[in-house]
């Protein structure tokens, strides 16, 4: 009988370095970068290398990213999108918040859905 290695996938962060330490206590595999450009450049390394499972990214990096990337990302199966809301997110207008909300809606079921 043939044994076939198993290559175990993980969970990734690429996030700022001002939210990494609590990440790290989690155990998860904390990529720190303080740049747009550096948390691009990482996350096209991990859809590219197919090793993470699921993907947690910063909000404000995936604001961000080019739309071929976060197309990639959006409809990837792997690695699993989580967005990591942060201080950013929360600093704008209501209206800002009401887009935010519905957002992280339609990403999370696939519809869009106003919230009022």
């Amino acid at each position: 009988m043939k044994h076939t290695e198993v290559k175990s996938k993980q969970i990734v962060a690429i996030i700022p370095p001002d939210v990494a330490p609590g990440l790290k206590l989690s155990g998860v595999k904390v990529i720190e970068t303080p740049s747009q450009d550096e948390a691009r450049a990482r996350v096209e390394e991990l859809l590219d290398e197919q090793g993470a499972a699921v993907l947690i990214l910063s909000d404000r990096f995936y604001a961000k990213l080019a739309g071929r990337v976060r197309e990639r990302l959006d409809e990837a199966v792997l690695p699993m999108l989580v967005n990591l809301p942060d201080k950013v997110s929360f600093e704008e207008t209501e209206e800002d918040h009401r887009k935010y909300v519905s957002e992280l809606i339609r990403r999370a079921i696939g519809f869009q859905i106003k919230v009022s």
